[in-house]
């Protein structure tokens, strides 16, 4: 039996990541949307896919999950390791929408996260 897990992890005050694998496709979508929902306000999403398997709903579910956390002021990107995954996003032009990385870290830089804590000071 296909499945989708989706689980999710707040890596700080404004980075989320979501981490999905499994089937995304039409019969799981709305599953995808609902688990996502929350997310859609986040200042920085980053979606880490692995064995991903996507029809054409599951590839709209993500594209709209991007638009909506830019709507929301939010940036966002992919972190995907799986060679198969990662082909079929560069092939369908994901790479042209979205920043694609291999790996989290790669993402949260790009997301002009270094995880590190910056202290401003003020001269009194």
């Amino acid at each position: 039996m296909a499945r989708l897990t989706i689980d999710r992890a707040q890596l700080d005050d404004t980075a989320v990541v979501v981490h999905i694998d499994g089937d995304l496709d039409a019969f799981r979508v709305a599953d995808f949307r609902q688990a996502m929902a929350a997310d859609r306000a986040a200042s920085r999403l980053i979606l880490e896919l692995g064995a991903v398997f996507f029809d054409s709903a599951g590839l709209n579910a993500l594209v709209t999950t991007i638009r909506q956390v830019r709507e929301h002021g939010g940036e966002a990107a992919i972190a995907c390791a799986h060679p198969t995954t990662s082909g079929l996003l560069k092939t369908t032009g994901f790479d042209r929408i979205v920043t694609l990385t291999s790996t989290v870290e790669e993402a949260r830089c790009a997301l002009g996260d270094t995880g590190r804590r910056r202290i401003e000071v003020t001269a009194a």
